[in-house]
């Protein structure tokens, strides 16, 4: 268990000072995001021990497969030699009387039976090789059903141990992201009484314009009259321009930060290691990168391009094949749904939202996370870690 011990609480308080006093500037939602993104990075070390955790109780897993395999195997040898070995002592001792014949029948093992060494010396040649052959696949089969027990012991160890480092990670993550989200929520608050006061003042300035409108209308004198008709024309004018103009658009939220034309795919706090190479299950080798966030965290282009095809597959669950207008191939895996509209074909700019971060897939018995793969110029497939870590970090 001592992976867990170096999982810690890393959270540092997202709170913006300017947050507490109702005045929150574009600065402050970029040192919050800042600030996630850091709590985020430090959980790396977690990550890269959750992701050592999972290869070894995948090898784990498999030797207790393996070994149940054979196990299976063994036993069904050991009625077969059983069998065999009944009959030789049945043969030997025909006249012998049954008390023999009964211990071997009874006992659970024939290394156990006391008159062994006395049937090895009356059978012959022939049959010595069987009662042979039967103590050696019991001995094997005892070994093996040993080795079987110890290995399921370590993977029910395992398994517990991923279930604390994943909680552990998934709880810093959801904190760091629901206090940056906080203080953009604040923000949005903050604009939306910005626009009412500055729809209010509009308003309050039409109605003073026609105020004066009407006003002026009333002591304007009659055509002909000797006093000059347009000595206030200039001075009403101005405030009626005002009734045109109109409020200004409401402020999008903060959208993810785009690099060179490119963005983090996982839009929200996330975690992750370089696991390029990594074993994985029959002997295959890891060809992404596990992006580690809670579930239905935005998962997005990481930049303008096409949607290839979208996949439902065994392995990769819920998965996107995406092209690049860079001309870079992209692969995401394990997602929880799609988005609406996103489908083969489809055309989406730089941070789109594609779907949701899930378990979709072989990492069912996994933390949430995003399998993402990037092939450069639509080559082979190459480490993504390097372009990961430099979008969202």
């Amino acid at each position: 268990m001592k992976r867990v011990a170096i999982v810690v609480l890393l959270f540092v308080s997202l709170a913006v000072p300017a947050a507490a006093q109702g005045s929150i500037t574009r600065e402050d939602i970029d040192r919050a995001r800042a600030q996630r993104n850091d709590v985020a990075a430090r959980l790396d070390d977690a990550s890269a021990e959750y992701e050592a955790a999972i290869v070894e109780e995948m090898l784990v897993r498999e030797d207790v497969q393996t070994l149940a395999a054979e196990i299976a195997v063994k036993e069904r040898e050991l009625a077969t030699l059983r069998s065999n070995a009944a009959a030789v002592v049945l043969e030997t001792y025909m006249g012998a009387g049954s008390s023999g014949i009964e211990l071997l029948f009874d006992s659970d093992q024939f290394v156990d039976i006391p008159v062994r060494a006395s049937y090895l010396d009356l059978v012959a040649d022939r049959d010595a090789e069987v009662l042979a052959r039967l103590e050696a696949v019991e001995a094997s089969y005892f070994d093996q059903q040993g080795r079987l027990d110890v290995s399921v012991q370590r993977q029910e160890e395992l398994v517990t141990e991923l279930s604390g480092i994943a909680d552990t990670i998934l709880a810093e993550l959801e904190q760091a992201e629901g206090e940056y989200r906080e203080v953009v929520a604040a923000w949005e608050r903050q604009e939306e009484e910005r626009r009412r006061r500055e729809e209010e003042a509009r308003k309050r300035r039409e109605e003073a314009a026609r105020a004066a409108a009407a006003a002026a209308a009333a002591t304007t004198p009659a055509a002909g009259d000797a006093t000059p008709a347009d000595t206030s024309t200039g001075t009403n004018e101005a405030p009626a321009d005002t009734t045109t103009t109109t409020a200004p658009p409401p402020p999008p939220s903060p959208p993810p930060v785009v690099t060179d034309g490119r963005t983090c795919p996982v839009n929200g706090a996330v975690a992750f290691s370089d696991s390029w190479g990594a074993a994985r299950s029959g002997g295959r080798r890891h060809k992404g990168v596990d992006m580690i966030a809670s579930r239905g965290t935005p998962i997005v282009a990481v930049e303008s391009g096409t949607v290839s095809r979208l996949s439902t597959g065994s392995l990769g669950g819920n998965a996107i094949y995406f092209n690049g207008n860079s001309g870079d191939r992209y692969y995401y895996a394990h997602l929880d749904s799609f988005a609406s509209g996103i489908g083969g074909g489809v055309s989406v700019a730089v941070g789109d939202l594609l779907g949701y971060n899930g378990s979709s897939g072989n990492a069912s018995y996994s933390v949430p996370h995003l399998h993402f793969q990037h092939a450069p110029g639509g080559g082979n497939w190459v480490n993504p870690y390097p372009l990961a870590a430099a979008l969202c970090r």
